[in-house]
């Protein structure tokens, strides 16, 4: 039986940088964020 999740996320990580996408379980785009790694809690919120 194929288990089917509600969301998708692909990080792509960069020294300074991350973009992540979300994708709904129909792979429609949920979200799409730009985000700098060195503001720490903008990250942990985005996650959280």
């Amino acid at each position: 039986m194929e288990k089917k999740f509600a969301y998708s996320i692909g990080v792509d990580l960069h020294k300074d940088s991350m973009t992540i996408v979300v994708l709904d379980a129909n792979g429609v785009l949920a979200e799409r964020k730009n985000i700098s790694t060195r503001c720490k809690n903008k990250v942990r919120e985005f996650f959280s």
